[in-house]
């Protein structure tokens, strides 16, 4: 069961409706607590509140931090830099999937909505790859700015190819970017590298469609392409 495609948000809560009886709603409570309560603590929510007809049960968002806390290991470094860093966007169920997915398994990830072609989710481990940006200016940047066009025209045409919208496969691709700051048109060394990552396709359900990338590796560029 999709537990976040009935989700509603309001200023302190995360609201679920759910069909089922009071015992049936306990047991769906259980088993996803630290999920609920993780949701809310990304968005900067209060709790969770599952609801059926007869009953409610809410989930506060710092039981996600007293879990953690409780089975903190020796990396603390990395538990520490494990975070989410969001764009002025609405959240929607399937984007809170996503979300949620990118903090149980970390990497040099983020989130693109493909109608602008916008990064709007990263996670902290992208700081590694923004050419010395910082994640939270770099996640308001949009792949026109930074990627060479030519490489984004035939990126663009290949994903409308081979790439499903459920996530069920993925596409892996080379191409060029520059620092978005400094421009296309910028030839100072250092201002271009190659990326190669792969991506996947997710309908959000509302007609938005999200790109979920992962960085692969990257190198400099000796001379900066002709634009």
């Amino acid at each position: 069961e999709n537990l976040a495609k009935n989700a509603k948000f309001t200023h302190d809560k995360i609201w679920i409706d759910i069909n089922a009886s009071e015992q049936h709603l306990d047991k769906i409570a259980i088993a996803h607590e630290l999920r609920f309560a993780l949701w809310a603590s990304m968005l900067g929510k209060a709790s969770t509140v599952l609801r059926s007809k007869s009953t409610q049960i809410e989930i506060p968002a710092n039981f996600a931090i007293k879990i953690r806390s409780k089975h903190m290991t020796s990396n603390i470094e990395r538990e520490a830099n494990n975070l989410l860093w969001f764009a002025d966007v609405e959240v929607n169920p399937q984007l809170l999937n996503l979300a949620v997915d990118l903090i149980e398994n970390p990497g040099k990830k983020g989130i693109v909505r493909l109608r602008d072609e916008r990064q709007v989710i990263l996670h902290d481990e992208c700081k590694s790859s923004l050419l010395g940006k910082s994640t939270k200016v770099a996640n308001n940047w949009s792949r026109p700015q930074y990627w060479y066009p030519a490489h984004l025209d035939a990126f663009r045409r290949e994903c409308q190819q081979v790439l499903n919208d459920d996530g069920s496969n993925t596409l892996e691709y080379t191409y060029w970017a520059c620092d978005a700051e400094l421009g296309l048109f910028n030839r100072e060394p250092g201002n271009w590298r190659e990326f190669t990552a792969v991506y996947s396709l997710y309908d959000g359900g509302d007609g938005e469609y999200y790109q979920l990338a992962q960085n692969l590796g990257m190198r400099e560029l000796v001379d900066a392409p002709i634009i």
